[in-house]
């Protein structure tokens, strides 16, 4: 049945891959009860997951209108972008609090929804660039 979009980078590569499968009548089992370990998550380890916040918000919000986009239409892909562009405000409206890390999670998910309508794909941002490397050595 083919392997994982690559396209997507990082983010509902997995989802797509098993609408497909669905799709091609194959029956998806969920295990509830499942484990899964990823090894060597450095920014998690380090507390630096704010400093990849607005990176993974840019791949997530592109990565959804894409994939609503390419299964369900240009009008749900619409819908999608609406709610990513009200999650983009809610970032916006909550600067007071959480500070310049808030503008830049909204800056980038405006252009995730921008690459998102435009169907640009693949690797944009790298996660590791944004981490100090001598920290994750």
């Amino acid at each position: 049945h083919g392997f994982m979009d690559t396209s997507y980078f990082l983010y509902s590569e997995d989802t797509d891959y098993c609408f497909r499968l669905g799709q091609a009548g194959v029956q998806i089992i969920e295990v509830p009860r499942s484990l899964i370990i990823h090894e060597d998550v450095g920014s998690h380890k380090t507390g630096q997951v704010s400093v990849l916040k607005p990176i993974i918000q840019y791949y997530r919000s592109r990565n959804r209108i894409v994939f609503f986009r390419r299964y369900f239409g240009d009008v749900r892909g619409f819908v999608e972008v609406v709610r990513q562009l009200f999650w983009t405000c809610a970032w916006v409206a909550v600067t007071p609090l959480k500070g310049s890390m808030a503008l830049e999670v909204a800056r980038y998910m405006m252009l995730g929804i921008i690459d998102g309508m435009r169907n640009r794909m693949g690797k944009r941002f790298a996660p590791e660039a944004s981490l100090n490397t001598k920290e994750h050595a």
